[in-house]
């Protein structure tokens, strides 16, 4: 991590460089207190996503689709697992974070959900206001997960991978 100083913030900036179709990408997270952000620039789009409204990431193809809580979208340039890559790799290494990768296709936030339907396969994130997103998820990894979660409220220490990708 490498101290930057900007309009009298710390800025705590972590520079991740890949290549997407010859055009260089990088990403960054950066923190004012505990709101964390992760920006995206390639060559013509600047992205600055704030991760505690991102209520999941949903993978389409080569892009990722990016749905915040309140429901606005955004088509990201990047594969799922480099997503990923750059939440887990940017997210302090003192806090737990509480994004999880379900499956091939789905990353969620944790912070917004709010069940789990082993039955109906579905796990759900919602605001608790306007804001709801039933996701499809396999059921033996559903099931999994549910274990997983029920466990941690229960008492017990969550583990810290996630479950197995389908």
């Amino acid at each position: 991590m490498v101290p930057l100083s900007f309009i009298g913030f710390n800025i705590e900036v972590i520079l991740f460089f890949v290549s997407l179709w010859h055009k260089p990408l990088f990403a960054f997270n950066y923190s004012f207190d505990t709101m964390y952000r992760l920006c995206i620039n390639s060559r013509d789009e600047l992205l600055i996503i704030d991760l505690s409204k991102v209520a999941f990431f949903q993978a389409n193809g080569n892009y990722t689709q990016l749905t915040y809580i309140g429901g606005k979208t955004h088509l990201l340039t990047l594969g799922l697992s480099k997503v990923e890559e750059f939440i887990r790799r940017s997210w302090p290494a003192s806090q737990p974070s509480p994004f999880v990768r379900l499956g091939r296709s789905l990353i969620i936030n944790q912070t917004y959900l709010t069940e789990i339907s082993v039955t109906r396969q579905r796990v759900t994130l919602s605001d608790y206001e306007a804001n709801t997103y039933p996701l499809s998820v396999p059921k033996p990894l559903l099931k999994q997960y549910k274990e997983r979660i029920g466990t941690m409220f229960a008492g017990g220490r969550p583990e810290t991978s996630s479950p197995d990708k389908e």
